[in-house]
Order: C-alpha cells, then sequence, then structure tokens
C-alpha cells in the first residue's frame, strides 16, 4: 500500500441515539503515529502494528498492517481485504509471493513465456504451462547436481550448460571422437561449464 493512502479509523464507540446517519469514521488513520494501532512484537521486523480501517479508494474495509523496522525510517505498509486475516499471515503471504516472481522472471527471459503469438485460450494455458514446467524442470536439475544448502539456482546458467551439452554432442556426432569414456566425461564436464558463472 502507499505510503499516503487514505484511510480512516472506524468508530467503534456506543451509539448515541440522536437523529440523524450514526458516525461511521472517527479520523484519519496516521501511517507514521502509529498510537491507535495494536503493537505486535516481531522477531525479525522489531515492531509490527495493524489495524482495520476503511480505505477510501478500495470503499470497504481493509486491514492494515505496517512493519516497521528500529532505527530506520523504512516503513512496509501491507494490507489485505480479509478484515479476519492476523497480521502475521498477511506478511508470510507477501513474503511468498515476492518469491513467486522469480520463476515468472526467469520464464521471461529464458523460456520465452511471454513470445506466445496464439490468441487462443487452450494454446496460451499450454504454452504459459510449458514454459513455466521448463523453468521447474531447471530448478530440480539444478537441485540434484547441488548437495549444498540452501539452493543457489540461476536459469541462466541453467540455458548455458543445456546449449553447450548441445553443442558438444553436435561436434562429436559430426567429428565421430573416439576417446575413453574418462576422458570424455573429463572433457564434456570443462565443457558443460564453460561461460557459467560462479554462484
Amino acid at each position: 500500500m502507499r505510503k499516503d493512502a487514505d484511510l480512516k479509523h472506524l468508530f467503534t464507540g456506543p451509539r448515541t441515539g440522536e437523529p440523524g446517519r450514526p458516525r461511521v469514521y472517527v479520523g484519519k488513520v496516521s501511517l507514521r503515529d502509529f498510537s491507535r494501532w495494536d503493537a505486535l512484537p516481531w522477531v525479525d521486523e522489531g515492531m509490527v502494528y495493524t489495524v482495520v480501517a476503511h480505505s477510501v479508494r478500495l470503499k470497504r474495509q481493509v486491514r492494515v498492517v505496517a512493519v516497521v523496522w528500529p532505527g530506520s525510517r523504512r516503513t512496509e505498509v501491507l494490507f489485505s481485504t480479509s478484515t479476519e486475516m492476523t497480521a502475521a499471515t498477511i506478511i508470510a503471504l507477501y513474503r511468498a509471493r515476492f518469491s513467486m516472481e522469480f520463476p515468472f522472471w526467469d520464464g521471461k527471459q529464458f523460456a520465452r513465456l511471454s513470445e506466445c503469438q496464439s490468441r487462443q485460450l487452450e494454446a496460451l494455458h499450454f504454452h504459459w504451462n510449458m514454459a513455466l514446467m521448463a523453468v521447474s524442470a531447471a530448478r530440480l536439475s539444478q537441485l540434484q547436481d547441488q548437495r549444498a544448502c540452501p539452493l543457489v539456482f540461476s536459469m541462466e546458467d541453467q540455458h548455458r550448460r543445456a546449449y553447450n551439452a548441445f553443442f558438444a554432442g553436435r561436434i562429436s556426432s559430426i567429428l565421430k571422437l573416439e576417446q575413453s569414456d574418462q576422458k570424455r566425461e573429463e572433457l564434456l564436464t570443462d565443457l558443460l561449464a564453460l561461460g557459467v558463472k560462479a554462484a
């Protein structure tokens, strides 16, 4: 959510019984003064504040979560249209959303995710599924090769290794080189790593 989002506090006081429309809001939500917010202790970020407010732009109630880092002026403002959702769940979902962007980046750069020219819905779905499956297969391949944890994955390196393997196989089939299996394995290992970045 933007730092200048137009939010209003909900009125939770008793009804006075006076004629006219009942009071609904009680002031604007400040994203700098958290005295009217619910404070939650947080292990990673220092302090987390949450409040259920009315969003003027969305025309509905939302749960707003502000993550404030100690010793820094940076504040992340997250929100959910589900007012029953907890602040921890909202933060976890936003973190998962950020990690889900990487397959789409890799798919666009190396698996031609956005280059389908068909206008049929079934063909588009098939193309997108195949592109994202190629990224997942490359990630699985690297996960099987790499025993270190956490996984260091580079789609560019996997793309380069696949091209090197194709190129080496093509040269070997044309020249019909006869070498021992061990020697061929050593040469192939060096060739497959050509141009791969050190991760």
